[in-house]
């Protein structure tokens, strides 16, 4: 790993007078709520042990999108059927849509990566 993914966990370009986050580093994308990766847009990266459930936020001012990096999950958003989809598949949480994605693999990770757009 290089200096700079440890601390600060990004590199800054300078464009005039202001500095712009360019790149992240996985410890800054595994944190928290992730990074702001621009106005408005937020990732994160989050990472599912088997058997392990990620519960979806309500929010009436955000759409969420979920894309699978890798692995198997079971989806249940609101009222809907749940559904299953594996690596690469990407999921729309609308606003105000909640549910849970659940990590079914028997005995690896799922990595999921979570971008936000607050509306």
């Amino acid at each position: 790993m290089e200096d700079w993914e440890i601390a600060p966990g990004c590199i800054r370009e300078t464009v005039g007078t202001k500095q712009e986050k360019i790149a992240f580093s996985k410890p800054a994308l595994c944190t928290g709520n992730g990074v702001k990766a621009c106005e408005d847009l937020y990732f994160r990266v989050q990472t599912l042990s088997p058997g392990q459930t990620q519960l979806l936020e309500v929010s009436a001012d955000t759409i969420g999108l979920i894309s699978v990096a890798e692995g198997k999950v079971r989806v249940k958003l609101s009222n809907e059927p749940a559904f299953l989809i594996g690596t690469h598949g990407m999921i729309k949480i609308r606003p105000g849509v909640g549910g849970s994605i659940r990590n079914i693999a028997g005995s690896g990770d799922v990595v999921l990566h979570i971008t936000t757009l607050m509306l």
